[in-house]
């Protein structure tokens, strides 16, 4: 019975992969279609008066704890709000895989000053980690290196999907390796001088610490945008702080300190997808763009992102240097989503009508939430393209919950009823042996421990059979992990239960047969 119940749980749809900052392929366009504007029609009071009507009654449907929303042209922020647990502009999230851009930025950067070459060999600017050489710096850009999607950086190895389209973390892990190694500083050190200073990014960071506080020992007068000697600066950056994000316990939000690992054998790391920024500083990032480059990049740099692409097999979108990007109806789209485990981010780039728009949250829910919040960002697109947004579906989190947790109280159920029937089974113990035999009872015990551990076997290696290494699935689906943690424990405090019945019984039985 409790294999059969164990079996039915499996089945069941409720192990909700992580996806962490898989590229966005959603539909720019999710509403009806009324009439759309650019930047040169935009009008900042109906923008805002549009976007704080559709965030009033839709935040809160996605329970996340706190987003934060941005609209920009390349000449200003049009729109600018914060929600919930993010109490201001500067507060500072983890931005997903948004952070594959910005490695992006950095190996351009390189590249403009001749110190890499797009086709060359990865393994010639970082061969310690044994790379093929058939891998170019090109592909870990496009993603087209045939790593592993759940590979670490030390697990990357080239696979069947070479020279194709395949997300995988290790390309940008390995991208910002080569930033290292070519530029002689750390990664965050890189970062800070010349990408996050330049864009008076004063709040990110690429390693736990911010941008003023990797430039301490520096002059930071000279990387361009901040200004130590100006009041007005010193007044933005010190209302910024880092947010600790939240993971969904079977539908709570909770703020548990996780952090992610920092080394090579982690599932991404500061260059794949764990810089934090804030609602501000993106707004200054997505401008960059709209600028063709500013004072980061040149202008064939910026378009050499975007437009070296290579096509997704299993959809209609293209991925090039950090940017998905689409067509919609004529329309170039350039975008991505972000998430770890406890944030998620949404960023879009409409060049020909000089809007971006980025969407922040700092909380990470596979079951319901991301979806929730993906939906409000594409939402927010909408209404800066001239669009009616549809609203979000107010019952979709907590039915959604509700369906996970009731399928987890069946399996919690199914795995607590071997102990429950503990004692049943010191009653068939006893009438097998006083019917029977010694042997009957030690044949009986063992064939229930067997069956036991196969059960526990089998959930044990749910995860792996899902593709998803248990690391994954503990840091990005707690829910899971408790699940089965508690499942497995009740049911190996059964087997021992059974054990010890089983043994008193035989032992009652020898002694009473010695006397």
């Amino acid at each position: 019975m409790v294999f059969i119940g164990v079996l039915c749980f499996i089945a069941a749809p409720t192990t909700h992969v992580a996806y962490a900052g898989e590229p966005a392929k959603q539909d720019a366009v999710s509403a009806t279609s009324t009439i759309g504007i650019s930047s040169a029609d935009l009008d900042a009071d109906e923008l805002s008066a549009a976007l704080d009507s559709y965030l009033s009654r839709n935040v809160d449907r996605t329970h996340e704890p706190g987003v934060a929303v941005a609209v920009v042209t390349s000449q200003g922020v049009a729109y600018m709000r914060t929600f919930g647990t993010c109490e201001s502009a500067g507060d500072a999230f983890y931005i997903g895989s948004l952070s594959k851009s910005m490695c992006a930025v950095a190996i351009m950067q390189l590249v403009e000053q001749g110190k890499i070459d797009l086709d060359a060999p990865a393994s010639d600017y970082a061969p310690e980690y044994l790379i093929s050489p058939e891998v170019s710096v090109r592909m870990l850009l496009n993603q087209t290196s045939g790593f592993g999607y759940y590979e670490s950086l030390n697990e990357a190895t080239v696979g069947d999907s070479f020279g194709e389209f395949s997300y995988a973390n290790a390309n940008y892990d390995l991208l910002g390796r080569i930033v290292e190694h070519v530029s002689g500083e750390s990664y965050s050190a890189y970062m800070a001088k010349h990408v996050f200073a330049p864009l008076n990014m004063v709040d990110s960071s690429a390693q736990g610490l911010r941008t003023n506080d990797v430039l301490g020992e520096y002059d930071s007068n000279t990387f361009g945008g901040i200004n130590d000697d100006d009041p007005d600066d010193a007044a933005t950056y010190s209302d910024s702080r880092n947010v600790l994000g939240h993971r969904n316990y079977f539908g709570r939000y909770i703020q548990d300190d996780f952090q992610h690992a920092e080394n090579d054998d982690a599932w991404g790391g500061p260059s794949s997808g764990y810089v934090s920024s804030s609602i501000r500083d993106m707004a200054n990032y997505l401008q960059m763009y709209l600028g063709g480059g500013k004072n980061v990049l040149d202008y064939d740099s910026i378009m050499q992102m975007f437009m070296s692409r290579v096509p997704d097999q299993g959809g209609d979108s293209y991925y090039g240097m950090g940017w998905t990007s689409y067509d919609n109806d004529g329309e170039l789209v350039f975008c991505h989503d972000g998430d770890v485990e406890t944030n998620v981010a949404s960023m879009a780039i409409l060049p020909d009508r000089d809007i971006g728009v980025v969407v922040l949250g700092d909380g990470y829910d596979s079951v319901a939430g991301n979806s929730l919040f993906f939906n409000l960002a594409n939402g927010v697109l909408d209404v800066a393209m001239g669009y009616e947004p549809d609203d979000l579906n107010e019952t979709e989190y907590t039915t959604e919950h509700g369906k996970a947790n009731e399928i987890w109280a069946f399996f919690l159920f199914i795995c607590a009823l071997p102990l429950v029937c503990s004692i049943l089974w010191g009653k068939f113990a006893k009438n097998l042996i006083e019917c029977h035999s010694k042997h009957a009872l030690v044949i009986a015990t063992c064939i229930d421990v067997t069956v036991f551990a196969f059960v526990i076997a089998w959930i044990t290696k749910a995860p792996k059979r899902m593709g998803v290494p248990w690391r994954d699935i503990s840091s990005f689906d707690p829910s899971i992990a408790c699940g089965l943690i508690v499942g497995t424990a009740l049911l190996v405090i059964a087997v021992v239960i059974r054990i010890i019945i089983a043994a008193r019984v035989f032992l009652k039985r020898q002694r009473k047969a010695a006397s």
